[in-house]
């Protein structure tokens, strides 16, 4: 607080003790000739025991309330938003819909581009609800000038007396890095099913274990081939079949269960246990500008006409 003006009683000489009520007052001429020390002094009134002046009043300090935001202000805000996102929505989405390019606002003359369009499809296609069916029973294997063509007629003789079961020719290199073309029958879901058909081989003297070693040895899992392609009929894949012949590419059609019912033909090159022993078939499916892809055979068996 500031220092009070006029008399400061701090500064004073030292106050006397105050006078009883039984002590006389002094008299008018005592007091005349009194000295100023002797005189009693005052109580001192500090700051808040003085009246303020009439029509004006001390604001007393606060501490500032929090502003609060106008809530019309916050429905203003949240409109604002929506709009903006409704005018994102309908400037961008349908083009991103039709391939990532955006609708905008249209250039030069001021006319809109006109809208993409997306090709309708008139029927979507049946996925695949082939089973795998990987094995197969060796038969006869044949090397020389003219290996393809007797390992083909040998094919034939399998069709012939097994109706129904697929034969098929395809070339194959051996540890010692002989080539040979090889004929293997059927295409089977388990080892039953193929000790079956090795039974039936063995006894029409089509397949000779002593050429493996053992009948357990004409059982092999040849899991993969290459695929030439689906047809919808049996007459239309073995009429592609006949055409790949001229080639020295022996191919075999397969149906393949449709997930709508339906059945597809589908022409496989080979059977392989693993890429490596495909390498030689796919040199020749190269070199008549051919680029099958190596699958894991599925299909219905044994391959009826239809």
């Amino acid at each position: 607080q500031p220092e009070p003006k006029g008399f400061q009683p701090w500064l004073g000489p030292p106050r006397e003790p105050a006078r009883t009520g039984d002590e006389p007052l002094p008299s008018a001429s005592d007091v005349a000739h009194a000295s100023a020390a002797s005189l009693p002094a005052p109580e001192p009134e500090w700051e808040d025991t003085v009246a303020e002046p009439a029509g004006k009043r001390r604001k007393k300090k606060s501490i500032p309330k929090e502003r609060k935001v106008s809530p019309l202000l916050l429905v203003l805000l949240v409109i604002t938003l929506i709009a903006a996102a409704v005018y994102a929505g309908v400037t961008f989405l349908p083009g991103l819909l039709n391939g990532g390019t955006s609708a905008g606002p249209a250039k030069g003359d001021g006319s809109r581009a006109p809208a993409r369009r997306t090709p309708a499809v008139a029927t979507a296609r049946a996925s695949d609800a082939g089973t795998p069916r990987p094995y197969a029973v060796y038969v006869k294997a044949f090397n020389g000038s003219a290996a393809y063509e007797a390992a083909r007629q040998y094919a034939g003789r399998v069709r012939a007396a097994l109706p129904g079961t697929p034969a098929y020719v395809f070339a194959e290199e051996t540890a010692d890095g002989l080539m040979f073309y090889k004929v293997y029958a059927g295409m089977l879901e388990d080892t039953v099913q193929a000790a079956a058909l090795r039974t039936e081989l063995v006894e029409r003297k089509l397949a000779n274990p002593e050429d493996v070693g053992s009948p357990a040895a004409l059982i092999q899992s040849r899991p993969y081939a290459f695929d030439l392609g689906e047809y919808p009929t049996r007459d239309a894949a073995d009429r592609r079949a006949a055409e790949l012949q001229r080639a020295a590419i022996d191919a075999y059609a397969v149906p393949v269960p449709q997930s709508d019912g339906s059945e597809r033909y589908r022409l496989y090159a080979g059977a392989f246990a693993d890429s490596a022993r495909a390498l030689p078939m796919q040199k020749t499916l190269q070199a008549s500008s051919l680029s099958p892809r190596l699958v894991r055979r599925v299909g219905r068996a044994p391959a009826t006409s239809k």
